[in-house]
């Protein structure tokens, strides 16, 4: 009898630790799906500030380009008589 009961706990433990098993293995798919997607939310976040910088640094070469020609330009001088 007593061996009959400690078989019967034994087996009610090991399928508490299969069921503590799947619960744990369900939440970690569910942590990993979630990590996947703020990945890839990060990755495209990532992509646009790349290409917003690309066009600011062409931007302001343009504007440092349009500064240098007009201020290196030297003005004629006009005499006015």
């Amino acid at each position: 009898m007593r061996v009959q009961a400690l078989l019967d706990r034994v087996r009610q433990d090991v399928r508490d630790a299969a069921e503590r098993v799947r619960a744990a293995e369900a939440r970690s798919a569910d942590i990993q799906s979630r990590a996947d997607a703020l990945l890839k939310a990060a990755d495209e976040k990532l992509l646009a500030a790349e290409e917003r910088a690309r066009i600011s640094e062409e931007w302001l070469a343009r504007v440092h380009e349009t500064i240098v020609a007009e201020f290196s330009e030297k003005p004629a001088l006009k005499h006015v008589i």
